[in-house]
């Protein structure tokens, strides 16, 4: 944004607004900022590095699963004649455990898919303590090799991820409790109460309230007068203050 002077320029077409009327020329302008601003912002998106979290906890009977899907998958597209290296198809296959890939037909890979990916989802539950043991096994390893660099290392990740999952728990055992999502609103129309349970209409209505709210607000009195550009939008200046603590000088006339 500070490269394209995105906020220098918007704000040099809201100083030249008049009456807080803009002109065509000067809407089209604003337009064209924001479709700027919309552009820059997905392009930051695909520059930024994706994060993926996996559903479960590394493991090796987790990765055993997981890779297995990945390679019936590989194959599925390979048999379909979606254009693909076939031999690295082959060999991952091979190395995952699957025997004969190149004799399988369509139907075998699908329901070796289907049952892949039933096993994985099995070891959900239990995914937390093959974590626990796979992380024993590395340390045991380590200790046999006589690697105290890496036994040091398994030993911080252990305690590291222990005492993450603790303070999970924990925070969210303290937390304040606070509602869930809204799944249907009331409102009193000619002294009857009306409850509406669909998403659309609750949205509608919530945004119908919401902008009714703001609408009062922004014609109240003081809207009208300077003392709201003193106090500012927030009532975060100092003045606000001031008039909360009870040091404000009023000027009279």
């Amino acid at each position: 944004m500070d490269e394209h002077k995105m906020d220098g320029r918007l704000y040099a077409i809201i100083d030249a607004i008049v009456d807080d009327t803009p002109m065509a020329e000067q809407d089209a302008k604003m337009e064209g900022l924001d479709r700027q601003m919309v552009e820059l912002q997905k392009c930051a998106e695909r520059r930024c590095r994706k994060v993926i979290k996996p559903n479960m906890e590394f493991s090796g009977l987790v990765k055993l699963w997981h890779e297995r899907v990945q390679a019936y998958k590989a194959l599925i597209k390979w048999k379909t004649g979606n254009s693909c290296n076939s031999s690295n198809i082959i060999r991952t296959a091979l190395r995952r455990g699957i025997s004969n890939p190149r004799q399988l037909s369509l139907e075998q890979m699908q329901l070796n898919e289907r049952y892949s990916k039933a096993r994985r989802r099995l070891l959900k539950d239990t995914a937390p303590q093959l974590r626990k043991e796979h992380l024993r096994s590395q340390l045991l390893s380590a200790e046999r090799k006589q690697d105290e660099e890496q036994r040091k290392r398994i030993q911080a990740k252990i305690h590291r991820e222990t005492s993450k999952k603790m303070w999970y728990f924990i925070n969210r055992s303290q937390k304040d409790p606070r509602c869930g999502a809204f799944h249907f609103v009331q409102r009193v129309v000619d002294n009857v109460v009306q409850e509406l349970t669909t998403q659309t209409s609750t949205e509608d209505y919530i945004f119908e309230e919401t902008e009714m709210r703001f609408k009062l607000a922004a014609q109240a009195l003081i809207s009208s007068t300077k003392l709201i550009e003193q106090l500012g939008y927030l009532g975060d200046s100092e003045i606000a203050r001031q008039i909360v603590e009870g040091t404000y000088n009023f000027q009279t006339r």
